[in-house]
């Protein structure tokens, strides 16, 4: 469970033991990445009793144990930066070695646009929800879409479109390694919900590596 909220120059922050309670029953921790997570020059190592709330990988956790309810979890925060990218590898090699099937999830959510995130720039209304989708956030899916992680942190760095990229670029490695390719979903935004704020929304992104 890849998820981020992080800068470029913040360590890798991951759960390495305990347990991660949800409403669906207690994720147990897999503990086995720890030894390769230690070798990065900045990781920060959390507990049950030491850590920091963060909603990019907290909003999965029950759908992940609805859906794999025998499985163990390893959440890490990523960073958006080269980092990113070597972690992906990292735990794509990690997982050949033991022979471990795992499924991956990078959540990220896409551009947050209007006042509330200092960021506006066309302006507001039905012009700007339209940039905002189909030229920001359209940006961000295309780098995805084209397997290249670097670009999807350039892309990110540059338009501001996506909170946690460090987890999609990492996610995206992971995905190669396995000859996978990221294919859209849905795509959407908050204002698209009810109740419809055209001056504040975020973009959303659904899609599936295969």
């Amino acid at each position: 469970m890849l998820g981020g909220h992080l800068g470029s120059g913040d360590p890798i922050v991951a759960m390495c033991e305990g347990q991660w309670e949800t409403p669906f029953g207690s994720f147990h921790i897999h503990e086995g990445f720890r030894e390769t997570l230690s070798t990065f020059p900045q990781f920060v190592l959390e507990t049950e009793s030491k850590h920091f709330p963060d909603n990019s990988t907290e909003l999965q956790l029950p759908f992940a144990k609805h859906r794999f309810p025998q499985a163990e979890l390893l959440p890490i925060r990523v960073p958006p930066g080269p980092v990113a990218l070597e972690l992906g590898r990292a735990l794509a090699e990690y997982l050949a070695r033991i022979g471990l099937r795992a499924v991956g999830v990078a959540s990220t959510d896409l551009t947050h646009y209007g006042p509330n995130y200092n960021f506006e720039p066309e302006g507001d209304g039905e012009a700007a929800l339209q940039w905002a989708t189909e030229v920001n956030d359209a940006a961000f899916i295309t780098a995805v879409e084209s397997g290249d992680g670097e670009a999807v942190l350039a892309v990110a760095r540059e338009r501001h479109n996506a909170c946690s990229a460090g987890a999609v670029a990492a996610m995206n490695e992971l995905a190669r390694a396995a000859g996978q390719s990221f294919h859209t979903i849905g795509h959407t935004t908050s204002a698209a919900q009810g109740p419809r704020d055209k001056r504040n929304f975020v973009g959303y992104l659904g899609g599936v590596y295969s």
